[in-house]
Formats: C-alpha cells, structure tokens, sequence
C-alpha cells in the first residue's frame, strides 16, 4: 500500500466531524426531547442556554474525543510508519475549531477549560492511531519448520 499521509490526514479529520456532527446532533435532539422542547420552538437565547448544559456539555465533549479517536485510526489506515503522527494531525479540524469558538464570542469558556481540550484532541488522535496500528497487525502464521512441527 502506497504511503499517503496528506490523504489521511483530510480523510480522517472529515470522518471525524461528519461523526462528531452526527453524534452530538443526536445526543441534542434527545436531550431536547426528554426536557420536553422542540427545535422549531426555540429561539437563540433558549439554544444557548440549552447547549450551556453541563450534561449536554459533557456528552458533546465525550462525541468530539471519540470522533478524534476515530479519526486517528482512519488517518492511520493511510500510512504505517507515521501512524502516530497521522493520528494527532487528524484532529487539527477540531483544534482549529476549538480555538474559533473560544475567541468568538460565541462562548464562555475558561482557559483552562481550552488548554485541556486543546491537547486532549491530538492525544485522542494519537490514541486512536495506536490503537489502529496494535490491533491490526495481521497474526503470523504458524512456521512448520520448527522442530516440534517434525
């Protein structure tokens, strides 16, 4: 398989949000729905303070770092002997992302809030291409010409 690191890198980081995207736009629709809420009833200022919810908050990060981990593996797909490096270049799609919304004013978010999740991207990336790279070794088959074979 020829190494494409550059076709990895898009691949993944776009498996990655269309994931990330479905994901939490699912896990909103259903914590919208047990609250009793439609989507064609709510104005900004009620989208905002639905999405400022700790628990809605907690289930998007947990979509964004599984998307980051599956986006690592799919990155890793494309080229063994930079797995790794793949793995944490995937996530530069949320990363840029991350950083957009904490300079707008779309959000309050602490720098520490930003700091950790910004390094906790690629280490998700890095994860996943890792995890791709031990699990996926084909297993070696068995040498008949040992002397237990004979």
């Amino acid at each position: 398989m020829k190494s494409r690191p550059f076709t990895g890198i898009v691949v993944g980081s776009l498996a990655a949000l269309l994931f990330a995207f479905g994901t939490a736009t699912l896990a909103s629709w259903i914590f919208a729905s047990s609250t009793g809420a439609t989507f064609s009833g709510l104005d900004d200022q009620a989208i905002a303070a639905l999405s400022m919810t700790p628990a809605l908050r907690v289930v998007g990060y947990l979509c964004v770092f599984m998307a980051c981990l599956l986006g690592g593996a799919i990155a890793a797909r494309f080229s063994r002997l930079q797995s790794l490096a793949l793995g944490a270049l995937s996530s530069w799609l949320f990363v840029g992302l991350g950083v957009y919304s904490a300079f707008s004013q779309a959000r309050d978010t602490s720098l520490l809030e930003l700091a950790g999740t910004l390094l906790a991207l690629p280490a998700f990336g890095v994860l996943g291409a890792y995890l791709h790279r031990r699990f996926s070794r084909a297993v070696a088959p068995l040498d008949r010409t040992l002397p237990m074979w004979s």
